[in-house]
């Protein structure tokens, strides 16, 4: 912003011819003339009056839940680290502070002494230095871990800086994204010096978004280890103090009117940079110079002319007149809705835990075991009562945030209604209640009880199988007992024929052997029909 403006229109002439180029393929041209109409937009406001950020604020917010640990008990689990006076290494550095509470300031009291207050607990760690490849300062950010009895816990870095220009804006808030060019992220010692980060085993970050995962993991593992994490979707929120008008690009201060109304705000050329979601790739030079379709702008915030944008990862909060306590307040508001996307990751995460686990219960694969079917109904009677809990826990944390003396300011409440509504709060929260509805409905017990009945019916036709087998083995035998004693009968008659020399010694052996054999043979013929009925 700070070049010749002279030098823009040849180039320009420079893209145009290069677009027609008949050597060139569709797809780079494309590139061209996204260049080309965003540099084009740049120099026809070469002469209008821009806007300069004379003082703001850049929070990057990188929210994220515990999937198998409830809020409370991590909460906990950090305070007894600060009750115990511990501070943890963390990624090659230790820990500046661990706070059992958070700071807080009054637009989080409450006027009901009874509702379930917004707290929590942190981390405050080291510093972060930004630098380019070769080591040029980019910029230096403070860092802390928070987390929360909502359970919409957080990254926080946050920077503050003066007389940006809308580029300047732009590349600030470009650095929330995963897609960021690669840049070197350090810690910065007591002492002042650069101290590498240590990932313990992973790589290197590279890139804020980087180091926002390497820290929700460690800290994870501080509540409890090899704790699950849920990922929410990174949000910047951008305050803007001071704000100036002044004709060009990179006009000095003296040339510039301090900005009194939000409309002066947006009819300078530059505010639309305020206003996009942060692209998470770079596709063309300047990206920010064209308007932006329709952005969520909240009217009635505090005074006229307030400007509040809410985009898809991005919030600006620019109260033109208020004071700055009053606008840090509004901010740190921002900063609670943009968590909360973590929390609803969080329960999303716990829902598809919980249908897994009953989807393996249920299965059939093993329903002839009735002490596997016993031991699934157990588990799924317990699993039922996690999921009662967790919906009691997610209805009770809805109901609070939603509820009119969440906080103590009626102004401050009709704020954060605003907010949550501008981020889509309601249809997050329908979402998640429609699908807690739908898996407390499920007709588990009823589909246990099929299988319950499938398994008996099972038990029953083998039982059935097993009794069919015995009656046949006993008549078979009783057969076969029967034709042996007729046997002995004509053995007896043989005898007595001997005795009264009626036939010889060897014709009653003769007779003997014959009716024995056919005794057998007759005797298994009766036994193998009568087991085979």
């Amino acid at each position: 912003m700070a070049g010749e403006p002279a030098r823009l229109g040849p180039a320009l002439d420079g893209l145009r011819a290069a677009e027609t180029d008949r050597h060139l393929n569709y797809i780079l041209a494309s590139e061209l003339r996204s260049y080309r109409m965003h540099l084009t937009q740049l120099h026809r406001n070469l002469d209008s009056t821009w806007l300069t950020l004379d003082r703001l604020r850049t929070v990057y917010v990188y929210p994220f839940g515990l999937r198998d640990v409830r809020p409370a008990a991590a909460v906990t689990a950090i305070r007894r680290l600060a009750h115990r006076d511990e501070r943890p290494e963390l990624l090659g550095v230790q820990a500046f502070a661990v706070r059992g509470r958070l700071k807080m300031d009054d637009v989080w009291a409450s006027v009901d002494r009874a509702a379930r207050p917004y707290g929590g607990a942190s981390l405050s760690m080291p510093n972060v230095r930004l630098e380019q490849p070769d080591g040029t300062f980019i910029a230096e950010l403070s860092c802390d871990v928070r987390f929360t009895e909502f359970g919409n816990h957080y990254v926080r870095f946050r920077y503050s800086s003066r007389d940006q220009s809308p580029q300047q804006v732009r590349d600030a808030r470009f650095r929330l994204s995963n897609l960021h060019a690669d840049i070197r992220v350090r810690w910065i010692a007591l002492d002042g010096s650069p101290v590498d980060v240590d990932p313990g085993g992973a790589l290197p970050p590279e890139r804020l978004f980087d180091l926002a995962d390497l820290l929700q993991r460690a800290t994870a593992d501080l509540v409890r280890e090899g704790t699950e994490i849920a990922q929410g979707r990174a949000h910047v929120v951008t305050t803007v103090y001071e704000a100036s008008r002044g004709r060009g690009p990179a006009a000095p201060p003296e040339r510039r009117t301090p900005v009194s109304m939000g409309d002066e705000m947006l009819a300078a050329f530059g505010s639309q940079v305020l206003l996009q979601p942060v692209s998470y790739g770079t596709a063309t030079l300047c990206d920010w110079t064209l308007p932006q379709r329709n952005p969520v702008l909240l009217e009635g915030v505090r005074h006229l002319g307030d400007v509040v944008a809410v985009a898809t990862n991005s919030t600006t909060v620019a109260l033109v007149g208020t004071a700055h306590f009053k606008i840090s307040q509004y901010g740190s508001l921002a900063e609670f809705v943009a968590s909360l996307n973590g929390l609803f990751s969080a329960w999303n995460a716990t829902l598809a835990d919980h249908l897994r686990t009953v989807a393996a219960m249920l299965a059939d694969h093993d329903v002839n075991n009735g002490a596997d079917l016993a031991a699934r109904k157990e588990g799924l009677t317990r699993e039922q009562l996690r999921l009662h809990e967790f919906a009691s826990e997610v209805r009770t944390t809805l109901t609070t945030i939603t509820s009119p003396t969440f906080l103590a300011s009626a102004l401050e409440s009709r704020m954060l209604n605003q907010l949550l509504h501008a981020s889509r709060f309601e249809q997050q929260a329908a979402g998640v209640t429609e699908r807690l509805r739908e898996l407390l409905q499920e007709p588990i017990a009823a589909r246990l009880a099929a299988l319950e009945r499938l398994h008996n019916d099972r038990e029953r036709a083998a039982e059935a199988r097993r009794e069919r087998s015995r009656r046949r083995l006993m008549d078979g035998t009783l057969s076969a007992i029967t034709v042996f004693a007729g046997v002995y009968a004509l053995i007896g008659t043989v005898q007595v024929a001997l005795d009264a020399s009626l036939i010889g010694p060897i014709q009653a052996v003769t007779a003997t052997a014959l009716v024995t054999v056919g005794a057998l043979v007759t005797g298994w013929a009766v036994f193998s029909w009568t087991s085979r009925r």
